[in-house]
């Protein structure tokens, strides 16, 4: 039983990292939503790219996120050693305004899987694209989908990640 849950928690693994690296790779050709369009003209910022997020509390949480144009997003974080990367979806509900959701399964130290989380956030993207703030919600479930506590509010605020030229200074 432990070899098939261990087996399981590694197809689970497999399967989220191959949708991720299908997710990232869609988004390349993209623009990051702060951009000129085809026409010349300028589009308002989008959620659209992959953004730097931190959500300060105790301990503050440090997040890749990438939101790809057809609604898919992909986060990974620093938050939980033991669960898969976070796999979702958004939409846009209000000017520069959007509402995402991801969901990821949890592990205990033996690697049987014990529940998952459900993560939704609402961002504003600042009027130049580069930023975004958000407020947001989790909810620790068992594998019944039963919360195991009240969801956890939370505030977040985002970097646009962008390129830089070598030897420019990372900001970091």
């Amino acid at each position: 039983m432990a070899e098939r849950q261990a087996l399981s928690r590694r197809a689970l693994l497999r399967l989220a990292v191959t949708l991720g690296t299908i997710a990232t790779l869609s988004a390349l050709p993209i623009l990051s939503g702060n951009g000129a369009t085809a026409a010349g003209a300028q589009q308002q910022p989008s959620i659209v790219g992959t953004w730097q997020i931190v959500a300060p509390g105790a301990p503050t949480v440090r997040i890749l996120q990438t939101y790809n144009a057809d609604g898919v997003m992909l986060s990974v974080g620093d938050d939980h050693p033991l669960r898969t990367p976070q796999l979702g979806t958004w939409t846009e509900v209000g000017e520069r305004q959007y509402l995402m959701r991801n969901v990821s399964y949890r592990f205990d130290q033996d690697g049987n899987i014990t529940g998952s989380i459900d993560t939704r956030v609402v961002f504003t993207v600042d009027p130049t694209g580069n930023t975004m703030t958000g407020r947001g919600e989790r909810n620790e479930l068992d594998l019944a989908d039963n919360p195991l506590g009240p969801p956890i509010t939370f505030e977040a605020r985002g970097t646009r990640l962008v390129p830089i030229p070598l030897g420019g200074s990372t900001g970091s």
